[in-house]
């Protein structure tokens, strides 16, 4: 991992696009939307659409639209998200996920990989992560992929796998999304580190952890 890499948000539309002369196609991979608490998600979001950015919202779990900032009604953020709904009910997920596999699964074989308990532990059986490859697949090619917490990395790096190549990704790391994990499994972040392009902590102290 290269220092330069440890960016601020300004880089994301410029140095981790491969063109400045046209708008970027973005997506932003968030655990939940809305949540009221995470305004600096929300202020990424609108500033790159202020500056003529395309931006889809990959939400792993959808919140309810009522009370939440004055901004995601005004940029009309719900038209934005392109996760696919998980269902709750068991068979219907098992059900959903199987017609994703049998629609995607041939041209797009690292699908396979989101039922990989090796990879993503007993969560492989939730079935979530498949639902989140087939919505990027969906959604087409993006130019930068920007996982909004350190979590989320290796999900993302397995998303940019998926696609054409030319998807730079970007990680943010905010909180216990490294302390915690990057103690309890020092090697979680491994793949993510070789292979992603631009990595945002929030503190020194979290880039210097990164880069030990």
């Amino acid at each position: 991992m290269r220092p330069e890499q440890l960016s601020s948000q300004e880089a994301i539309a410029c140095e981790a696009g491969e063109r400045r002369d046209r708008p970027l196609r973005i997506a932003f991979l968030v655990p939940s939307f809305p949540e009221i608490s995470n305004t600096f998600v929300l202020a990424q979001l609108t500033g790159l659409i202020d500056r003529g950015h395309d931006v889809d919202i990959f939400s792993v779990a959808r919140k309810s639209f009522g009370g939440t900032h004055a901004d995601v009604a005004r940029y009309a953020l719900d038209a934005r998200l392109r996760h696919l709904p998980v269902a709750k009910n068991r068979w219907a997920r098992l059900w959903s996920a199987a017609t994703l596999l049998y629609t995607h699964g041939i041209r797009h074989p690292g699908i396979f990989s989101a039922i990989d308990p090796r990879r993503f532990g007993g969560s492989a059986w939730g079935l979530t992560q498949i639902h989140t490859a087939a919505s990027f697949i969906r959604a087409g090619a993006y130019d930068v992929l920007h996982c909004q917490f350190g979590t989320l990395g290796p999900a993302g790096e397995r998303l940019v796998a998926l696609g054409s190549g030319r998807t730079k990704l970007v990680t943010s790391f905010r909180g216990s999304d490294l302390t915690c994990h990057l103690s309890a499994r020092p090697r979680f972040f491994a793949d993510l580190l070789r292979r992603g392009d631009l990595f945002m902590p929030v503190s020194q102290d979290f880039r210097e952890r990164l880069l030990a």
